[in-house]
């Protein structure tokens, strides 16, 4: 008797504005105060038990389903004519919450790398900046990706942020970036001292169902793609067990898209596709560390540890390429160059990722480089790869990085039906996916 009592004198100071707490705490009281009353009558408590410990994650509410919710809340003692108005309160302030964590996110990214980037969020968020964009994409995981998230939930060996780990090692090993994309770039010279390159929406970024239905013929990726299907994964393995939201973060500019992940213990950012270096979707094909995880915060070093933890026991460049890097970079470049095109070519890697290490080791040894992209003529859709060639003693070098090559040419008698030298003059209708 005396617990029902206190739990409807409880109510009744709460609900008369008498006492001021925190929705989600009166929950918990009342859910304490139902156990109690449960035990001191021998009666079943299984319920609320579990209850219980549904309730140490405060954003409980905002992770379950509505109908879900209000089973919980029938069950703690909440009158029927309470539940909607409960429920909206419980869901409004997790919300508070989140966008609260998304605002210190951008300000950690803003102090980090500047104010040139916004984050981008699935719609119907009330949440509204100058900085913030809803995407008009439908965010889903891919299927590949989907079983292995749904494998890591089963796992209870795992840490959340070891799993986030797998899956961002998933998608490096089993996806290729689609260099196509580049192709459509329009070069902006207007101002010499600020280069830029203009994207096009509609090679990935603003697509509908029939673009998504093509891409599944095949594993080529781009970076607004990554981005959408890895932020969604991370939020399933979330799954109500932490206080982390996973987003996409992109410069102002909309030429790159990375997954933004944030709330209580870190902020951090994941780029399986740099564009500044070697990319992770090469990399981890061969065995190489993480260098695409950027950690803005870290309170206990969980996230820390985890990337450490992969990493260990990997090196950071192939041994091969070190080795020739100090026995032939400065007698013999073109043949450290082949050394290095030989120990690649043994990891089979795609053409877009033949070429960034190339390129990489080019212009480190002191190379100018001039681009030029190949059709590839063996692909069933019309398709480009980004080639390149350098100057050398005389003797122009051509890196073709669809035969995976490097030889001597003459770039005046190069097929211009295959060879495009200015791609941002020379567009073509691209109906592929």
């Amino acid at each position: 008797m005396w617990g029902l009592y206190i739990i409807r004198l409880f109510l009744v100071f709460y609900d008369k504005g008498e006492m001021k707490m925190d929705e989600f705490v009166v929950i918990k009281v009342m859910n304490e105060a139902m156990l109690k009353l449960k035990k001191s009558k021998n009666e079943n408590c299984t319920q609320n038990e579990k209850i219980k410990e549904y309730l140490e994650d405060k954003d409980f509410f905002y992770k379950v389903s509505k109908d879900s919710s209000i089973k919980v809340l029938m069950s703690v003692g909440v009158a029927e004519d309470k539940l909607e108005e409960t429920y909206q309160k419980l869901v409004k302030r997790t919300a508070y919450n989140r966008d609260e964590y998304v605002k210190k996110f951008y300000n950690e990214v803003c102090k980090n790398l500047g104010e040139n980037y916004k984050i981008i969020l699935e719609p119907g968020r009330a949440l509204k900046e100058d900085w913030i964009e809803y995407d008009t994409v439908k965010w889903e995981i891919e299927k590949p990706v989907d079983d292995i998230v749904n494998q890591l939930l089963e796992d209870k060996t795992l840490s959340l942020e070891e799993k986030i780990i797998k899956v961002y090692q998933f998608i490096c090993i089993t996806y290729i970036y689609d260099a196509n994309v580049l192709y459509f770039f329009k070069r902006d010279d207007s101002d010499p001292l600020n280069i830029k390159y203009i994207a096009v929406d509609w090679y990935g970024r603003v697509v509908g169902p029939e673009w998504a239905e093509k891409r599944k013929n095949h594993n080529r990726r781009i970076c607004y793609e990554f981005s959408r299907f890895y932020a969604k994964a991370i939020n399933k393995l979330i799954d109500g067990k932490a206080d982390l939201e996973a987003f996409m973060l992109g410069d102002k500019e909309n030429t790159h898209y990375v997954v933004g992940l944030t709330g209580k213990d870190y902020s951090v950012i994941l780029d399986q596709d740099d564009f500044n270096s070697i990319k992770d979707l090469t990399r981890l094909k061969m065995g190489l560390t993480i260098k695409g995880i950027h950690i803005l915060r870290d309170e206990h070093g969980k996230f820390s540890k985890a990337v450490n933890d992969y990493n260990k026991n990997r090196l950071d460049e192939l041994p091969e390429i070190k080795e020739a890097e100090q026995k032939l970079k400065q007698t013999d470049v073109i043949g450290y160059f082949n050394v290095v095109i030989n120990a690649i070519n043994k990891f089979n890697i795609d053409s877009q990722g033949f070429f960034e290490c190339l390129r990489h080791i080019i212009e480190d040894s002191g190379f100018k480089i001039e681009k030029i992209w190949k059709e590839d003529t063996s692909n069933i859709e019309r398709r480009y790869e980004r080639c390149l060639y350098f100057e050398y003693k005389g003797q122009t070098y051509l890196l073709d990085s669809i035969d995976k090559t490097l030889t001597v040419t003459d770039i005046a008698n190069l097929d211009n039906n295959v060879f495009v030298t200015n791609a941002g003059e020379n567009q073509y209708e691209y109906f592929g996916g």
